[in-house]
């Protein structure tokens, strides 16, 4: 057996970070509306005295077309294409954990595609750990003393002063290293990239939701005429 640590992923833990914040912002929502045929719901945190605020207030809207909106007091969402059935729909993104990748690809669809920075952002600090990563790994393995010397120091002194997006880091880096090198800059086009945070709130919203509703689907039915008045 492997007695190797677990190799750190930046992009992981970013992830797990989110989605424990996610989580914890509607830990205490209930349902405080619904639509008939259960294809909206509003959830809402009481306060002390048991009124409703409406901070961090989710709206989840079940849309015909395998649509699910999110929205309220938090950046709105469409998740699409999944089950043709509210139900569905709502157990569909609110049971599925894989946010970074399948989560954010369905908000992709409804929100008008990838790379427009509406579900996914750049990460300075991730971009500049990835690039330091790359740069570790290509020169591991040196022929000759000195042999990546010029791309250490070209790298490194664009990394001293991080640009402000990929689309610039990209250039100053292709502009700074040796010609010799340019095989370093291959699948440079995602380095940074992360799922937005409205992304998080949102599948954490239908998530607090989905269990809502699996709790209520176990509760057991009261015998008939228990609570009634007498």
């Amino acid at each position: 057996m492997s007695t190797e640590p677990p190799t750190f992923n930046p992009y992981t833990e970013h992830d797990n970070e989110m989605k424990a914040i996610a989580i914890d912002a509607f830990k205490e929502h209930v349902i405080k509306d619904r639509h008939i045929g259960g294809h909206g719901y509003l959830l809402a945190k009481r306060r002390d005295d048991g009124s409703f605020t409406g901070v961090m207030r989710a709206e989840v809207l079940c849309g015909f077309g395998s649509h699910l909106h999110v929205g309220g007091d938090i950046d709105s969402v469409t998740f699409s294409f999944g089950p043709n059935d509210p139900r569905g729909l709502i157990s569909w993104i609110g049971s599925h954990t894989s946010v970074a990748y399948y989560v954010t690809q369905k908000a992709s669809i409804g929100m008008g595609g990838a790379g427009n920075g509406i579900v996914e952002e750049w990460d300075q600090t991730l971009a500049k750990h990835t690039v330091q990563e790359r740069l570790a790994d290509w020169t591991a393995d040196e022929d000759e003393p000195g042999q990546y010397r010029e791309l250490t120091e070209a790298v490194t002194d664009v990394l001293s002063s991080m640009p402000d997006t990929l689309h610039q880091l990209a250039d100053e880096l292709m502009c700074a290293i040796p010609r010799e090198h340019t095989g370093f800059m291959d699948d440079f086009y995602e380095v940074g990239d992360v799922t937005a945070p409205r992304v998080y709130y949102a599948w954490a919203a239908v998530r607090k939701l989905n269990l809502l509703l699996i709790e209520e689907d176990e509760r057991p039915l009261q015998p008939l005429g228990v609570g009634l008045p007498e």
